[in-house]
């Protein structure tokens, strides 16, 4: 992870909290009103143990809408983001976003886990993870 001092996680946290794209958010999810964006930046290393195994991201009790963005220079392999039912381990979506710039979100939920898989090939991959909140507070890593 990228120290909390770091510029560019403040500047990730500072584009992040919009209202505008919070009133946005929420008419894409159809979801609870969000106040407030939390993010942190991280690399996953090629040829590594470098993944984040099944987890729900509830440790957060205010996370609503999960963010991942891909800030990589270049182009990565696998890195897959995997999203299933937690009770019956049913996947629901892959999703891959290995092109500079290239986000996604997703519903943070108790009944949902996600994973990202282990990156192969020359180049890492290094994104910016983040939650849209319930609460207005800043960091909740």
């Amino acid at each position: 992870s990228v120290p909390t001092k770091s510029i560019v996680l403040h500047q990730l946290n500072f584009v992040f909290n919009n209202p505008e794209l919070f009133r946005l958010i929420e008419a894409i999810t159809g979801g609870a009103e969000i106040r407030g964006f939390s993010g942190r930046i991280y690399r996953n290393m090629p040829g590594t143990d470098h993944f984040l195994d099944w987890h729900d991201d509830t440790s957060g009790p205010t996370r609503l809408i999960g963010l991942s963005i891909n800030l990589s220079k270049e182009r990565y392999e696998g890195g897959l983001f995997q999203i299933r039912e937690k009770k019956t381990r049913e996947n629901l979506k892959e999703v891959g976003c290995s092109n500079p710039g290239d986000a996604h979100i997703f519903k943070v939920s108790p009944h949902l886990e996600h994973c990202v898989t282990a990156v192969s090939g020359n180049f890492p991959r290094t994104a910016g993870a983040g939650w849209f909140t319930s609460d207005a507070a800043l960091l909740h890593n």
